[in-house]
């Protein structure tokens, strides 16, 4: 998932949790609440001063000349080395060896799979060409569009359902490691316009969702949102280069 969908998902799970609570008014404390905190930071203040000369006589030690000490590994050293070790050596058992699709490579953690393009020789350097999608559902329109010479990213919303669509468009050379959920869902191949994509459908807190990544040979694309696999597939299939490119 590219950071800039993760970023739009997290930003409205953010906004749903805030709007699910009442409004509130301005709070204002007590004379005696006041009072008590005006003691607590005369406190905090006399107990600063008292640190800070401490500090200032640890420090003065510090620049008197040490007598040499004998070097020695401590019991608790050796047992903390010990427990590293062992976690690096299950970590290890946990990591699968790395997977290999039509058009991308990767590695798969228990939580997780890291996706790279296979191919990014004779790319673009920058988007020259933009593509969009031609049929988006009944009832969805632009939220946000964010575009550079390094990618695109389109997000559409349906305001009386709540179902949002993200379409993304990146240049292969700066797309770096693609992070994908899968451990609610697993990776499958699919074919989009004759290019071989990865599908991945999970639910994740009762929302059901729909990944596809796909390569065209000169960009990595990207579409997530809110419907079942095949619903997804047919969106993905819609998309086009833009007439006015």
């Amino acid at each position: 998932m590219s950071e800039s969908i993760f970023k739009s998902i997290i930003e409205e799970y953010a906004e749903r949790e805030f709007n699910s609570y009442p409004e509130t008014t301005d709070h204002k404390f007590s004379y005696k609440h006041r009072l008590k905190m005006k003691k607590i930071f005369k406190v905090y203040e006399r107990n600063a001063a008292a640190l800070r000369k401490k500090d200032r006589a640890e420090t003065a030690l510090s620049y008197a000349p040490a007598l040499p000490k004998r070097k020695h590994i401590s019991a608790k050293l050796i047992l903390i080395i010990t427990i590293l070790i062992f976690l690096a050596l299950i970590s290890g058992c946990f990591l699968k060896p790395d997977v290999i699709f039509t058009d991308f490579t990767g590695r798969e953690y228990p939580d997780h799979t890291e996706i790279r393009p296979k191919n990014i020789n004779n790319a673009p350097e920058t988007i020259e060409k933009k593509y969009v999608l031609t049929d988006i559902p009944e009832g969805f329109e632009i939220r946000d569009e964010k575009e550079d010479v390094f990618g695109v990213g389109t997000e559409y919303i349906n305001h009386e359902t709540n179902q949002h669509i993200w379409f993304d468009q990146r240049i292969k050379k700066t797309c770096g490691v693609i992070h994908l959920n899968t451990d609610q869902g697993k990776l499958v191949e699919v074919d989009i316009n004759g290019h071989r994509g990865l599908l991945l459908e999970a639910i994740i807190e009762n929302d059901h969702f729909t990944d596809i990544l796909w390569d065209d040979g000169d960009y990595i694309l990207e579409l997530f949102c809110y419907f079942d696999k095949n619903t997804t597939l047919n969106l993905a299939k819609s998309a086009k280069l833009s007439e006015t490119e």
